[in-house]
């Protein structure tokens, strides 16, 4: 912009000397001192000096509103910027917090209260979990494996404690291994009412057999014999 204002107090000053000199050849020309072709050069200088004028103030005039027009896209480039920078603040922040929680998260551990071995895992690494999820099932060491039977209610006045049941484990084909014996060791004092039939509840604890070791969660079938009947049921668990 200095250099566009001096040019335009160049174009200025040679414009009124234009002018000027055209101002004194109008008096000169009445005493004939003049000619009419010195005249019109001096006529046409003083055009051409106008008009530079005139170019350089436009010039002045278009830079200024493009300098006007870049600060303002320069002021909201900034403001943009300005905000960009407090939005990365803020998630960076954001993001710290959340490593900080990670780092907490993965020096947790889960400790069972007791000591065994684990039965069964109900969530794996990288599943979410909420507040009372169950994440495993762990076996007391030293726990009996039991066998729950369901026994219908028309039957279980013939179950009696120290009774015998013969078990059949899916995981020991019983015509290789035979089957296991087991003991009544309780009865359920009431029925339990499942869809339209009332069963009782009887627990049998199955022998101890070297190297045919009964896990939580195995198939079995049970018969009690009571009287001329057979009475089945199929589960099999852990308890202390």
């Amino acid at each position: 912009m200095g250099y566009t204002h001096e040019l335009l107090a160049i174009n200025q000053t040679a414009f009124a000397e234009a002018q000027k000199k055209y101002n004194s050849f109008i008096k000169h020309a009445k005493n004939g001192v003049v000619s009419e072709m010195m005249m019109y050069e001096s006529q046409q200088e003083v055009l051409r000096a106008e008009e530079k004028v005139k170019n350089t103030s436009v010039n002045i005039t278009k830079t200024q509103a493009d300098i006007i027009s870049l600060e303002t896209e320069l002021d909201t480039k900034l403001h943009k910027a300005e905000e960009k920078i407090i939005d990365t603040s803020r998630e960076i922040t954001q993001v710290s917090q959340l490593l900080a929680q990670l780092d907490v998260i993965e020096r947790i551990e889960i400790t069972s209260p007791i000591n065994g071995r684990v039965a069964r895992l109900d969530k794996m690494v990288g599943d979410n979990i909420k507040r009372g999820d169950v994440l495993a099932v762990v076996i007391p060491n030293g726990a009996m494996p039991v066998v729950r039977l369901q026994i219908g209610a028309e039957s279980a006045g013939e179950i009696k404690i120290g009774q015998e049941v013969k078990l059949r484990v899916a995981g020991y084909p019983w015509r290789r291994y035979g089957k296991f014996t087991a003991t009544v060791v309780s009865v359920s004092e009431a029925a339990i009412k499942r869809e339209n039939d009332m069963y009782f509840t009887v627990v049998a604890i199955p022998e101890e057999r070297v190297g045919l070791p009964l896990k939580q969660g195995m198939q079995v079938e049970a018969s009690i014999l009571t009287g001329k009947k057979h009475l089945y049921s199929w589960l099999l668990r852990m308890v202390d």
